[in-house]
């Protein structure tokens, strides 16, 4: 194949054709250069000073500006047999508007049981269903706003908001 059909061939079939024949270094580097063109591939210098703040600039971010974060939040958590109990979470964020496909994120400690299909928070007078998870988060420490626990790996669910 040559340079020329490369540059007719769409980016994804590139992609594709470059993942079955690792040996074509010209087809790699015709992907690498149409990847960057695209905006697929960002390139910041190794001698860059400001590199990380240049990668926070280019990347997508996976936050809401308007997301609200309730830390430790009591939350009450229904099983698929309908049994409630209450729990505290590590976090629950919620989105103005849907967000990647959700309403608000939770995580809860991995001591509970992962079986939950909603999820409610009387304080703040909102109920959601549980559309995907339990995965599990490996994220440790800080993010779940407690710096002194370390805190372990938890259940991770997506939710949507139930109308009411």
């Amino acid at each position: 194949m040559t340079l020329l059909n490369y540059s007719v061939m769409e980016l994804n079939e590139l992609r594709r054709y470059v993942l079955s024949d690792r040996e074509d270094m010209a087809a790699f580097q015709a992907y690498i250069d149409r990847s960057k063109e695209e905006g697929r591939m960002i390139s910041i210098g190794p001698r860059n000073s400001n590199w990380e703040e240049e990668l926070a600039q280019k990347m997508p971010s996976h936050h809401h500006p308007q997301e609200q974060d309730y830390w430790n939040e009591e939350i009450e958590a229904e099983d698929s047999a309908g049994q409630k109990q209450l729990l505290q979470a590590y976090l629950l964020r919620i989105y103005p508007e849907s967000f990647y496909g959700y309403d608000a994120y939770l995580d809860i400690p991995m001591t509970h049981n992962s079986d939950i299909t909603k999820i409610s928070s009387s304080r703040l007078n909102k109920k959601w269903e549980v559309v995907s998870g339990p995965a599990e988060s490996s994220i440790r420490g800080f993010f779940r706003g407690d710096y002194a626990e370390n805190n372990p790996p938890a259940w991770v669910f997506g939710l949507r908001l139930i109308p009411g």
